[in-house]
C-alpha cells in the first residue's frame, strides 16, 4: 500500500504528458488540484497562497471552456492565445488572464517542488533540516525574487510557524482507506523514494512550463507588492 499521498501524484504528474512533448490541459489543471493538500501539510499560515492557486486555477479552467475544449491538447495553447489577442505584447496582459494565471501557479508549483525535494532527500539525515528551513530555502530560490517587501515579509512570517517534519508527513500520510490520514506516522525511506517517483514524473512537465513562459516573454521579473 502506497505511504503516501505521492503515490498518487506520480501518476497523476505521468498523466499529464502525451508525446512528443503535449502537456495536456485537463490532466495538468488536476494534478494542480490535487497537490492542494501538499501545500495545505505546509501549514495553515499559506491559506493565501492556496487560495491564489485555487483562483489561478479557476483562470485556466474559464478560458479552458470559453474555448469549447478546442485547446485542451496543451494547457501552453491557452497562454499562447492570450498572447496571439494581445498582438504578441505580454505587458499588455493584465493579472486576471489565463496567461498570468498560469505563471504563478508555475512559480508556485516550483517552490512546492522545491520543497517536498528537500524534506525528502534530508529524510535519512541524522539531524535533517527543520520544514521551516526548508521551505524558507526553497522559497529564496523560486518564488521570493518575484515578491516586493510586504509579500515577502508575509510569506517569511507565514513560514515561521510551518509544522514539524513528522506533522508534515503524517498530514501526507495514506491511510488504510485511501486518502490522507494523519493518524498515520509517515516519513522514512518509502515516503522519500514516492517522492522521488513523482519528481521524476513531474519534473519534465515543470521544466518545459518555465521554458515556455521566459521564450513567450511572459515570466515577468517585476515584483509583486
Amino acid at each position: 500500500m502506497p505511504a503516501t499521498l505521492f503515490a498518487d501524484l506520480a501518476g497523476a504528474a505521468a498523466a499529464c504528458r502525451a508525446p512528443p512533448a503535449s502537456i495536456r490541459t485537463q490532466p495538468f489543471l488536476h494534478l494542480v488540484a490535487a497537490l492542494l493538500p501538499v501545500l495545505a501539510a505546509l501549514g495553515r499560515g499559506l491559506a493565501p497562497a492556496r487560495a491564489d492557486v485555487a483562483k489561478n486555477l479557476a483562470r485556466l479552467e474559464a478560458a479552458r471552456t470559453r474555448a469549447g475544449g478546442a485547446l485542451d491538447a496543451d494547457v501552453r495553447l491557452l497562454a499562447s492565445a492570450e498572447l496571439a489577442a494581445a498582438g504578441g505584447d505580454a505587458d499588455a496582459l493584465d493579472g486576471s488572464t489565463a496567461a498570468k494565471g498560469l505563471l504563478w501557479l508555475v512559480r508556485t508549483l516550483a517552490w512546492v517542488r522545491g520543497v517536498v525535494a528537500g524534506i525528502a532527500g534530508t529524510e535519512g539525515d541524522s539531524r535533517p533540516p527543520s520544514l521551516t528551513s526548508v521551505a524558507r530555502d526553497a522559497y529564496a530560490s523560486t518564488l521570493r525574487p518575484f515578491h516586493g517587501p510586504l509579500t515577502g515579509a508575509a510569506v517569511s512570517a507565514a513560514l515561521a510557524f510551518a509544522p514539524g517534519r513528522a506533522a508534515f508527513w503524517r498530514a501526507v500520510a495514506v491511510g488504510e482507506g485511501g486518502g490522507t490520514d494523519g493518524g498515520v506516522t509517515g516519513g522514512g525511506p518509502a515516503a522519500a523514494a514516492e517522492v522521488a517517483a513523482f519528481l521524476a514524473a513531474f519534473d519534465p512537465t515543470l521544466a518545459d512550463l518555465q521554458a515556455f513562459l521566459r521564450e513567450t516573454g511572459l515570466d515577468d521579473p517585476t515584483p509583486v507588492r
